[in-house]
């Protein structure tokens, strides 16, 4: 009973970090006006990248007005640089949004979705379910517990192989390919830092490098690094961190079209690797779809 309840403990996890993206989509929203936006960035932050905005609304009749953007600042700039952009496309129009239906309590951004959950309530559901047949059914022949447990098996290695090729691995392999094409120019390095993520008691570094560029007349910061997962431990994070100093002249590689889109580093590396973790996953789902099809 224990183990089942410790596997429905991670599904309830997964459930809520689903519920907590779903709910900013019910928020209500009404039209409204950017009158000021601009970016700005502040390495000693640990979201250095954020917008000073100012909005207005009309909500039943009345005029509101607000700064409140709804997030602290962003990691990365990419992002930033396309929540201004997006404003700039649509002339400074928007929507905000009302999380208590208080028009004073207006933001003028809702919460990144994540759907990490589903992996949790995956593995959490299918694994409860093997436990409970191999109980019910300990007594019966090999060939009635496999036909009861498998299927749950390849749900709980192959869906979570899925969700973690779909949104890991390919997105990093269709990055990886594309950037060889993309135009490299002249970039300074404005400042390189180690940015620490604590997860559980297990703390991972990120090296966080800002550089600057020029490209079609404007000015543009970002802090890409590479395609893929760039956490790794700290002797590794600290090396690179080093090997790109600020006030470094060095080059990077920018989209041909849209330069808010650029990388610092695109040879590929050892961190490719981490994208392959998925694959134990499929194989193991693979297996049992196929023990499950030679017993049918």
């Amino acid at each position: 009973m224990f183990a089942i309840a410790f596997c429905l403990l991670i599904a309830c996890a997964g459930l809520y970090q689903i519920a907590v993206s779903v709910i900013p989509l019910t928020w209500r929203s009404v039209d409204c006006v950017v009158r000021e936006c601009q970016l700005m960035d502040k390495p000693g932050r640990e979201s250095p990248f954020y917008a000073a905005v100012l909005f207005e609304f009309e909500w039943q009749g009345n005029m509101y007005r607000s700064h409140d953007l709804g997030v602290d600042g962003w990691k990365k700039a990419d992002r930033a640089i396309t929540f201004q952009r997006s404003l700039e496309r649509k002339q400074f129009s928007s929507k905000a949004y009302l999380p208590t239906g208080d028009p004073n309590h207006a933001v003028l951004l809702r919460p990144d979705p994540r759907w990490g959950g589903i992996a949790f309530v995956l593995f959490g559901v299918s694994f409860s379910w093997v436990i409970i047949m191999a109980d019910r059914y300990r007594y019966a022949p090999p060939q009635t517990l496999s036909r009861k447990t498998i299927p749950a098996v390849a749900l709980m290695f192959g869906g979570t192989g899925i969700f973690l090729l779909t949104s890991l691995s390919l997105p990093s392999w269709i990055d990886y390919a594309r950037i060889q094409g993309w135009k490299e120019v002249p970039t300074t390095v404005i400042w390189s830092r180690l940015r620490a993520n604590q997860h559980d008691r297990k703390t991972t570094y990120k090296p966080d490098i800002c550089y600057e560029y020029a490209h079609d007349g404007r000015t543009w910061r970002n802090n890409r690094l590479s395609p893929g997962v760039v956490s790794i431990h700290s002797n590794a994070a600290s090396a690179l961190s080093a090997q790109y100093p600020a006030g470094m002249k060095t080059t990077c590689r920018v989209h041909p079209t849209d330069p808010a889109q650029s990388y610092l580093i695109t040879d590929l590396s050892w961190q490719i690797l981490f994208t392959l973790f998925p694959l134990p996953f499929l194989f193991v789902g693979y297996l049992c779809l196929r023990s499950l099809w030679k017993k049918s």
